[in-house]
């Protein structure tokens, strides 16, 4: 009988073994795992994934949160089966993150993609051509104000000030 039930105890654990199962003690096996924490200081996410193994183990709690993004997910896989073309999964996920940012009803956040980013500070760096003004937008009353009016430029030699709005660019320039 011991011989039956210790042949048993070994095809179970070389069963565990061979699976990569996530009942095995650790001790003596710790190699096996690794282990990994990710997010903030806030936050940790701890992951144990067992070596050559598909299965990644999180809290529940974490679980639950990733569960929000079911509906994407969702989302991508019916847009890669029935859309038209094929479809650019990265640019959707650019497309959500920009879009997950415009949520927030800011306007002054956005989302860059890296590429996007760079070109923002390729445009802001060398010589500038123009008028000599700065100006900002409203988002709420769609006016342009001067919020700035460089030296030795036309704008200030046509009396151009700061907080001046402008309602027209074109043939003549209103500013009030």
């Amino acid at each position: 009988m011991s011989k039956k039930l210790t042949l048993l105890l070994c095809l179970v654990l070389a069963a565990c073994l061979a699976t990569g199962c996530a009942y095995l003690p650790f001790g003596g096996y710790s190699d096996m795992y690794s282990t990994g924490i990710i997010g903030g200081a806030d936050s940790p996410t701890s992951i144990y994934v067992a070596e050559g193994s598909d299965t990644v183990t999180i809290s529940r709690e974490d679980y639950e949160r990733y569960q929000q993004f079911d509906k994407l997910i969702e989302l991508m896989d019916i847009a890669e089966v029935n859309f038209y073309e094929d479809v650019d999964e990265a640019a959707m996920l650019e497309g959500a993150a920009a879009g997950l940012l415009a949520a927030l009803g800011d306007p002054y956040t956005f989302y860059y993609t890296p590429e996007d980013y760079a070109a923002l500070w390729e445009d802001d760096e060398g010589e500038y051509a123009g008028v000599g003004i700065q100006i900002s937008a409203s988002y709420l009353t769609g006016l342009c104000t001067v919020s700035r009016v460089f030296d030795n430029g036309p704008a200030k030699e046509a009396g151009v000030h700061k907080g001046d709005i402008l309602y027209k660019v074109g043939e003549e320039m209103y500013v009030d």
